[in-house]
């Protein structure tokens, strides 16, 4: 008898999840991800031999299933991401946003990276809001992809000038000689692109790369031109980036 409740259960909760829009969209989604994982090699090889400029430096496309990032930003954000950490030797490092361990593992190994995200509950990552956050010592670089552009804008209330206050906290946290890599998708955050427009965030450096074809293709542009660029919503990726370095 029991079984036969459990299973009566079971296909009661099925015929509901079938009349559920909700369950297409986790059958599409799961679909896709199979889909993803196994044409990931196919993409390896169709991509070993691209490469996108920035800055006059040339670099691979990060292939990599998570996110399927031949299909969007991550193909370049974290192939300089990773060229960012090879520089860094030794230095503790900062990381809003839980990004980069999806791609290079946990952050142990050769550097002290310290992972802040205030709502992703994964190990080695700690639950604060970065305005919030009180360690032990400033850090030796800072590294944030594609994440500082939610700070503010998508709350409710939204509150905008957050991520105003999050850069200047930010720059509390480093050494002032810390070198920083941050990424940005313009046309998400309005607030936040007149910052970039105004050349108000705290980088010596800024770049801009923006999306050139269906295939995801990227190339180097002006400011100009990529802050008229919009973000993607229908399929949230995006079309222009910004890149602050310091």
């Amino acid at each position: 008898m029991s079984l036969r409740r459990d299973l009566s259960r079971l296909t009661d909760r099925l015929n509901h999840l079938r009349r559920n829009e909700d369950f297409t969209e986790v059958i599409k989604r799961g679909s896709d991800r199979l889909w993803v994982y196994a044409s990931a090699p196919l993409a390896r090889i169709k991509w070993r031999e691209e490469t996108f400029r920035c800055d006059g430096k040339s670099y691979r496309y990060f292939i990599h299933p998570y996110n399927a990032t031949w299909r969007n930003e991550r193909a370049v954000e974290v192939a300089l991401a990773l060229d960012f950490l090879a520089q860094l030797g030794s230095r503790s490092i900062l990381e809003v946003g839980n990004v980069l361990s999806h791609y290079i593992g946990s952050p142990r190994g050769a550097h002290t990276r310290t992972v802040v995200d205030k709502y992703e509950d994964s190990a080695d990552v700690l639950n604060v809001d970065i305005l919030d956050y009180q360690p032990p010592a400033r850090f030796g670089a800072f590294v944030s992809i594609s994440t500082l552009e939610h700070v503010g804008w998508d709350e409710s209330p939204r509150k905008p000038e957050s991520v105003a206050r999050a850069f200047a906290r930010i720059g509390d946290l480093i050494e002032a000689d810390a070198p920083c890599l941050v990424t940005i998708p313009c046309g998400y955050n309005d607030y936040l692109d007149e910052l970039i427009r105004q050349e108000q965030l705290p980088f010596k450096k800024s770049s801009f790369l923006k999306r050139i074809d269906e295939h995801n293709r990227w190339e180097q542009c002006d400011g100009v031109e990529a802050l008229k660029r919009k973000y993607s919503r229908t399929v949230g990726t995006a079309t222009a980036l910004f890149v602050g370095r310091r």
